[in-house]
């Protein structure tokens, strides 16, 4: 059990490296990736209309 706590802490510390709210972070990208994704839905079903 050691060795996945190493990991998943060698895990977190990669990922909060780079960026500083990094447990945020991916929550706000998923975001503006969905919302980009419902955009282009949008647009694509407009064209049928």
């Amino acid at each position: 059990m050691v060795q996945s706590e190493v990991a998943l802490e060698t895990y977190y510390s990669y990922w909060a490296g780079p960026m500083p709210a990094a447990e945020i972070t991916w929550m706000v990208v998923i975001l503006i990736i969905s919302a980009f994704a419902l955009w282009q839905a949008r647009t694509f079903a407009r064209k049928f209309m």
